[in-house]
């Protein structure tokens, strides 16, 4: 694929703060040049650091030589999130920290976006009311900000993935000083194909706004970051969805969400702000005939295959009442994040499908396509044409990138 500049990106990426409490968030800020991680080693997880330090208030450590997979990153860190608002049937969440570096994805590389220490890092998470699933809307927000009534500035945040946050909005934003800043909000309609409960639903352009505070006390959370031990930097594996504990998932149940994805919340300290997570259903849950599943960049792709005359036939203007319908659905390893905005192939017996990128209440987020004939014992090659298009937090940076294909036979 030809490469693209950021600006062509997100253009791509579109196509394809109010009360405050406190979270932690997957650890994605890196040291200075001439820092080292000794430098920072000593520093307490509830903020020992002088939050008045510029030059060091953001200096952490990195890995230097990160795994080509999902892995732990060096520490968690905390971040501010604010009410909720109603905006249509969606409802928003709004969360407000120190920058971030990220990565933007441009076809299988990413390239480094590195922040500003003035600025903040915005972000926004919207799901559905009625569902309390998270939406995967396929195009930016587009947010103003405003001071004392006065614009400051127009912002399309980006599409993205983090470990703890899972799918949300995010960008980098300069400020123009201390003080409240109100938020007004535009969410786009779900243009991607909607089956089920989201049938004929969530097509209408809906407005929301908030409200957050630029002040010391947003800055000193740059100092409240809790380290995890050295030996656990860079280790294959994730921090667990915000809201479900304060360790993180140790592998063993990377593959299908059957194991412990029912975590305890005790400890929580956000319950009257939570907001869903944007999990993948467990595979134990999926309806229809589960496949085995594949693996591929270290994503996880179920399978599962539908009897003719199924509501996701009915939702293909092409397809046939006879047809058999099959469903993929990618998601991270450990905490089961849906993966948005890729380009899917399958195979079947030598007859190719591009699979439609589809939401529905009890598949959640997945590809599909109708099959004309019976896919008992045929062998199913899946093609990860185009990774997911979605920006990444650490942690997620060196994933989803080099996808192969794979395979498996379908067995009904």
């Amino acid at each position: 694929m030809r490469g693209t500049s950021p600006l062509t990106r997100r253009r791509l990426l579109q196509r394809a703060t109010a009360g405050a409490g406190t979270l932690a968030i997957a650890g994605c800020l890196e040291r200075g040049e001439d820092d080292t991680p000794e430098s920072n080693g000593d520093a307490e997880p509830n903020g020992s650091n002088d939050t008045n330090d510029s030059d060091d208030l953001l200096a952490f450590p990195e890995i230097e030589d990160p795994p080509d997979a999902v892995y732990r990153p060096t520490h968690r860190e905390r971040m501010r999130m604010l009410e909720p608002v109603d905006a249509g049937d969606h409802r928003v969440a709004g969360m407000v920290t120190y920058p971030h570096p990220f990565w933007l994805v441009d076809g299988s590389g990413v390239k480094k976006v590195e922040p500003d220490r003035d600025d903040v890092h915005l972000m926004v998470t919207a799901w559905d009311r009625e569902t309390e699933q998270v939406v995967p809307v396929d195009s930016s927000p587009v947010l103003e900000l405003s001071q004392d009534g006065e614009f400051v500035r127009e912002v399309r945040p980006w599409l993205m993935l983090s470990q703890q946050m899972g799918f949300h909005f995010g960008d980098n934003l300069s400020l123009e000083g201390d003080g409240t800043y109100r938020v007004e909000g535009r969410l786009s309609p779900v243009s991607i194909r909607k089956t089920g409960a989201f049938a004929d639903r969530l097509e209408e352009r809906v407005s929301f706004e908030f409200a957050f505070d630029f002040d010391d006390d947003l800055r000193r959370l740059a100092t409240e970051v809790e380290y995890f031990p050295k030996d656990e930097w860079g280790e294959r594996g994730a921090l667990e969805p915000m809201g479900h504990g304060d360790g993180g998932s140790d592998g063993a149940d990377r593959e299908g969400g059957d194991g412990d994805s029912d975590h305890d919340n005790s400890g929580s300290d956000h319950d009257s702000h939570a907001i869903p997570y944007s999990s993948a259903p467990p595979a134990r849950d999926l309806p229809g005939s589960r496949q085995e599943p594949l693996e591929s960049g270290d994503a996880v792709f179920e399978i599962t295959t539908f009897e003719p005359g199924s509501r996701f036939v009915n939702a293909d203007p092409e397809a046939g009442g006879d047809d058999h319908y099959l469903a993929v659905s990618p998601r991270t390893p450990y905490n089961h994040c849906v993966l948005p905005l890729m380009g899917l192939e399958a195979t079947v017996d030598g007859d190719s499908r591009r699979l439609t990128e589809t939401l529905d209440h009890e598949l959640g987020l997945h590809y599909g396509t109708a099959l004309a004939t019976d896919p008992n014992e045929a062998t199913l090659e899946l093609e990860v044409q185009t990774p997911p298009q979605v920006s990444r937090h650490r942690g997620y940076e060196t994933a989803f990138l080099e996808m192969p294909s794979a395979s498996t036979v379908i067995s009904l």
